[in-house]
């Protein structure tokens, strides 16, 4: 055979391997975008945790990083376990932040301050239009810097910019960076090994239903039963300019802390705070503020006490009482021995019930309470939106 047509063979050869070689490594790099085998990981601290979002622009007059730093010894003190902020990156460079809010190295500063509390820190994640390759792994490499340059622990996302299986990856190449926590803000389905719990957005809707009494506790009781099968919710109760719920407030306020999922509060709400315009800073010493702070230190700490509250924990149970009033929901929640007893007036009227349909009521110990009254025997009465938080075995606050 000719010497040139030897080398014309043995180049085919060589450019066949090659070729051989080229989709082998394409089709790994595939399967590892879309490998199933990644699971979130299991954070122990997130079954009782209890959310604060900040929102920078309202929570002082200064309107920035600084103005939030000032007061976080008293979010601190709130005994909040994970802070969301929101609107931290520029909209044209989610590797920068907001001239307005402070340079990278004071939130940088910010983060090591809250964590130095003990307190969690996640990034409010606004994007819109992840499309193509290029645009996601852009993005995952975007927040990876946020995650390495002020070691964040986690992002609240909003999912409309992507994919679940886009969601997926990022998480999973996230969590090779540092273990961290993942929120959505919607209820798609099938997320679940992308993030670890999503925003409540139908619980919301339905308190509404329930304030402008077109719903009730049946149909509570009924999305309360669908979520179960589903990943945790970030239970939380909207801000808008009006207080949307006025006096029914604390009752939804004390739901949203006792049922299953994890509790959100706003900034502000503590202190009755309920403008969500930025363009009004909060108001830290109105009247009763003290009583209120006093209200939300409460819940959080029956939360944290007490394991019957606590989100995906092993053998908890959850019984109703009083099935035949529509107007209330109360339950019974409970994890061994330790149980809590909550009775929420879903109505703006008097609701009268008889005690002897609660199972131990004199065991218990009553926590927190509001237009009740009870005899111990036969009465519990709860005013317009009244309700009633008690504990039975709750173990020490540690």
């Amino acid at each position: 055979m000719p010497i040139k047509m030897k080398a014309i063979i043995k180049s085919t050869f060589y450019l066949i391997i090659l070729t051989s070689l080229f989709f082998s490594c394409n089709q790994k790099t595939k399967e590892t975008a879309t490998d199933n085998s990644f699971r979130l990981p299991d954070f122990p601290w997130l079954q009782k945790a209890v959310i604060y979002q900040v929102n920078f622009l309202s929570f002082s007059n200064a309107g920035n990083f600084k103005g939030f730093e000032d007061r976080l010894d008293s979010v601190k003190n709130l005994g909040v376990d994970m802070l969301c902020f929101l609107s931290v990156p520029t909209n044209s460079n989610l590797k920068s932040v907001k001239k307005e809010l402070g340079s990278l190295d004071d939130f940088r500063n910010l983060v090591e301050k809250c964590h130095t509390k003990k307190i969690k820190v996640i990034l409010n994640w606004e994007v819109q239009n992840i499309t193509g390759k290029n645009a996601e792994n852009s993005m995952i490499e975007t927040m990876k810097c946020w995650i390495n340059e002020c070691d964040i622990d986690g992002f609240h996302c909003n999912i409309s910019g992507g994919n679940t299986i886009f969601w997926q990856k990022a998480s999973s190449n996230l969590n090779q960076t540092k273990k961290i926590a993942m929120f959505s803000n919607t209820e798609e389905k099938n997320t679940s090994l992308a993030f670890n719990a999503s925003d409540g957005n139908e619980y919301y809707e339905l308190l509404k239903g329930i304030y402008k009494n077109v719903k009730n506790a049946d149909s509570l009781v009924r999305y309360l039963r669908k979520a179960e099968y589903s990943q945790p919710k970030i239970n939380h109760l909207s801000l808008n300019n009006t207080g949307f719920f006025g006096e029914a407030q604390d009752a939804f306020t004390a739901l949203t802390f006792t049922i299953n999922g994890l509790p959100l509060i706003y900034n502000g709400m503590e202190v009755g705070y309920n403008k969500a315009s930025n363009q009004v800073a909060i108001n830290w010493n109105p009247p009763n503020a003290a009583k209120q702070i006093e209200f939300y230190k409460t819940l959080i700490s029956i939360r944290h006490t007490n394991p019957a509250l606590w989100t995906n924990v092993d053998e908890q149970t959850n019984t109703r009482i009083f099935e035949n009033e529509k107007e209330v929901y109360a339950f019974i929640r409970q994890s061994g021995e330790n149980k809590v007893l909550v009775v929420i007036n879903l109505s703006g009227k008097t609701v009268k019930m008889d005690a002897l349909e609660i199972p131990g009521l004199e065991q218990y110990n009553l926590r927190l309470h509001k237009n009740m009254k009870t005899d111990g025997e036969h009465l519990y009465q709860l005013g317009p939106w009244g309700y009633s938080v008690s504990t039975f075995n709750e173990p020490s606050d540690k």
